[in-house]
């Protein structure tokens, strides 16, 4: 092959590549889709269980992340009246 063809093949290789690199990131690293808000804090309510019995700061802060995903949910109460 001469020169030029060589160039060229590499090149649309390089681009083949990257494009295909980019399509991986967007889908599977950048955004998936199956990372909502839920499992979020359902992961972090998880990692923050063992620490929340060791730290009464940690107990209250899990508390109120569960009372705003609560509310987020619709779980809380319609007149807007907090439970005690």
């Amino acid at each position: 092959m001469s020169a030029v063809k060589v160039l060229i093949r590499e090149a649309m290789i390089g681009t083949g590549l990257g494009v295909v690199g980019g399509v991986v990131w967007k889908v599977a690293i950048a955004a998936p889709t199956n990372r909502t808000y839920k499992t979020y804090y359902k992961n972090l309510e998880a990692t923050d269980a063992s620490s929340a019995s060791a730290s009464p700061e940690n107990a209250e802060i899990l508390e109120k992340m569960e009372k705003v995903i609560a509310t987020l949910e619709g779980g809380a109460d319609e007149g807007g009246e907090e439970e005690e």
